[in-house]
């Protein structure tokens, strides 16, 4: 049912025609000094409300009006001894408040008798608000001490924060585990620096104790922030040092915890055997100790680092996982996991289903607030965009990816980065590109993490290679080829682009050498899935063809050849039917492109320009023919936004490639100004006045197929316009190119 509370807060206003009734008012007036209660009863029409909404507005006396409705009296819990009810939020705060001006012990007594009741009832997350409010403060943090493990893994951060952050400075002193737990909750809203500033005043509030175990638990939870921020080496070095101390006192939780942190930290450094070792050390442990919350992430981390490294087992784990949060309600987990499968899922090339469960993620993210959880989820979704064609829409994820990124530091920042400038380098925009693949470089530099490295070195060699620096991509390549070692697919797909460096230069020898050493060096079976964008495929397929054919370790590269052919294969392309000789229409299957479809008449006007040139146009050719009064930088946002219409209504319509912008080629497309041209050069070069006709008739257009006199001259009139108009943009073109 809709309502309105504020009506039932507000007296009603008294209507002109309803008799003033002065005799009772004034009774009121003079008996409400000696009652505590005055009730006003009579039949239903009787004029109850009008004569309190009289009194309400005459008396000199504070008035707190509230009117109830029927649903004021529904039941909001079973306590097993009925059902409980309770006043609306705003009366119950207005009455609160008043009861502090008036009466603060009784009301710190009320607070107190309700936390004990709430207390008894296990109702632990009811009780602590009254405990503060009571000023109970040791009561409410040791409460908190008990239900602060289930909140967090709940993903219920903010009550869990603003009950700790009401404790007086010295209460909070005097329970750490509030302070690391604090810590933690900065941690996963992305407060770094506050969450290291907790936990190392807890740590120090610990050696005061003398309480050694305690201790290295807060080490190891700083290290855990390490790894958030990129500080692996430093998370390693910490674990090590604590790892004895946790063992010598049997701290098995706070050591399996250990075994995570180092598992993580050890596969954001490219380092596949100890990863995989640490973490199944942790699992083991978090099972015999019967934490199902903590096996399930570490199914998760598992997951991740086998997914990484090309273990096809990774999705068993991801479900295993995700069984869990979805049968807890876990958001944190099951929005962390939905996006890890999504990545899976656009590693398959099934863009559908990677699109919904990136999607369904990136809602759990923004339910909980967690920007760790929301940047990883929206650099996944730029990831399907981009490989879908749809650059703009990908640009706005990794800005945004970026943003969140800055505020949270570690991986994800670089990542973010690199995605960006690749992206930015796929649309033509060199300079920017550059701009921000230098920063990932700083950034990753920053963190200490071969992995960063490399994906930031792979990225710089293939937009030289583009770009025709051929030494300055074979320095990248190789220097990302080192960091990335110990990463299967990663360090396959640098060196891959290594030896098309030498091949672009035709430098063959070179080339098949370094093929060679490739397949001998990953002769183990090839990870799966290949971890190649869409982008790889075009790029590499002849090089892979080329080593096949060469038989520099054919066998190997017969299985790439497949993978790139079959998975990255795009979607069957669409037929597609332009016509442009009268009315323009585009037609995609059965099903004529509307105007609402292209958004712009720009965006059509861009789909027939580039069918009148097959070949391609440089983005300084389009912006002149189609904006040649805009401003550089405004044009070349409009080309941008139109860019992206054509990809909407044509999937991956429009192509990037050595600096051109084409129409697919992949497409069946039939374009009648392009049929009339092939008719009419055959015309030309035809002898024979039969067959001479024959191609004249072929030209005009099948529909109607027996034109009557006036239609016929209508058809050449159209046909002869077209074929001028589209000679003589031909000829600006040519002009503006020279």
């Amino acid at each position: 049912m809709l309502y309105h509370p504020i009506s039932q807060l507000v007296p009603p206003h008294r209507h002109r025609s309803i008799l003033h009734r002065a005799r009772l008012t004034n009774w009121l007036d003079e008996h409400l000094e000696h009652c505590r209660l005055v009730i006003v009863t009579a039949p239903a029409g009787y004029g109850k409300t009008s004569l309190l909404a009289d009194f309400a507005h005459e008396t000199s006396l504070p008035v707190c009006w509230y009117t109830l409705e029927p649903f004021d009296r529904d039941p909001l819990a079973d306590a097993g001894d009925g059902p409980t009810y309770r006043f609306h939020s705003l009366f119950r705060e207005f009455l609160q408040h008043r009861l502090r001006e008036t009466a603060p012990a009784r009301a710190r007594a009320l607070h107190q008798r309700a936390a004990q009741v709430f207390a008894e009832r296990a109702a632990f997350d009811r009780a602590i608000p009254h405990y503060l409010a009571a000023e109970m403060f040791d009561e409410a943090a040791s409460t908190l001490e008990q239900i602060a493990p289930v909140f967090f893994d709940a993903g219920r951060w903010i009550p869990l924060a603003e009950w700790i952050d009401t404790l007086p400075a010295e209460v909070l002193e005097a329970h750490p585990r509030l302070m690391v737990t604090r810590a933690m909750v900065y941690a996963e809203t992305g407060n770094i620096a506050k969450a290291e500033q907790h936990y190392t005043r807890a740590i120090q509030l610990y050696e005061q104790q003398g309480d050694a175990v305690s201790v290295a638990r807060v080490i190891v939870w700083r290290a855990m922030l390490w790894n958030l921020c990129g500080r692996y080496a430093d998370a390693i070095v910490a674990c090590g040092k604590v790892i004895k101390t946790l063992r010598a006192h049997h701290a098995q939780p706070e050591l399996a915890r250990a075994y995570r942190v180092l598992g993580v930290a050890h596969a954001q450094r490219g380092d596949y055997p100890r990863c995989v070792r640490e973490l199944e050390k942790s699992l083991a442990m978090y099972t015999a100790l019967g934490d199902p919350t903590r096996v399930a992430w570490l199914h998760h981390d598992l997951g991740t680092c086998l997914r990484r490294f090309g273990d096809p087992s990774a999705d068993e784990h991801y479900q295993h996982a995700l069984t869990y949060w979805r049968e807890t309600q876990q958001r944190v987990g099951m929005a962390t996991t939905l996006n890890s499968l999504g990545v899976s899922a656009h590693w398959a090339g099934d863009y559908p289903r990677a699109l919904a469960i990136l999607t369904e993620a990136y809602t759990l993210a923004e339910q909980i607030g967690n920007p760790h959880c929301q940047a990883f989820v929206l650099a996944s979704l730029g990831d399907v965009l981009r490989d879908q064609g749809e650059y703009p829409r990908a640009l706005e994820q990794y800005q945004r990816v970026v943003e969140l990124g800055e505020r949270v530091e570690g991986f994800i920042l670089t990542y973010g980065l690199v995605a960006l400038g690749e992206t930015l380098h796929l649309t033509g925009e060199d300079v920017p590109a550059a701009t921000y693949l230098q920063r990932a470089r700083a950034v990753a530099q920053a963190h200490h993490s071969p992995y960063e490295m490399g994906l930031v070195e792979t990225a710089l060699g293939i937009a030289a290679t583009e770009q025709g620096r051929y030494a300055d991509a074979r320095a990248h390549l190789q220097q990302a080829v080192g960091w990335l070692a110990p990463m299967r697919g990663d360090a396959l797909r640098a060196q891959l682009y290594l030896a098309r460096v030498y091949w672009l230069q035709r430098r063959w020898r070179k080339a098949q050498q370094e093929l060679r050493r490739l397949a001998k060096r990953w002769a183990e079976p090839i990870p799966a899935p290949l971890p190649f964008r869409v982008t790889d495929r075009a790029r590499l397929l002849p090089l892979v063809q080329y080593a096949v054919n060469r038989k520099s370790g054919a066998r190997y590269f017969q299985r790439i050849l497949e993978e790139l052919d079959a998975r990255l294969r795009p979607a069957t392309p669409p037929v597609i039917e332009a016509r442009a000789l009268g009315t323009t229409q585009v037609r995609m299957g059965n099903q004529v492109i509307t105007k609402a479809e292209w958004g712009t008449q720009a965006a059509k006007e861009l789909f027939f320009l580039l069918l009148t040139f097959p070949n391609g146009l440089r983005k300084e050719q389009i912006l002149e023919a189609l904006w040649p009064h805009h401003a550089a930088a405004a044009a070349s946002v409009i080309f941008h936004t139109t860019a992206y219409r054509v990809r909407r209504v044509i999937p991956r319509g429009l192509v990037y490639a050595d600096g051109m912008y084409t129409l697919r080629r992949d497409v069946t497309l039939y374009y009648d100004v392009a049929e009339f041209d092939k008719w009419l050069a055959l015309a030309r070069e035809t002898k024979g006045v039969s067959e001479r006709i024959a191609a004249y008739r072929a030209a005009l257009p099948d529909e109607p197929r027996d034109p009557g006199p006036s239609q016929r001259g209508q058809c050449r009139n159209a046909l002869r316009t077209a074929h001028t108009r589209t000679e003589r943009s031909a000829g600006t073109l040519d002009a503006i190119s020279e």
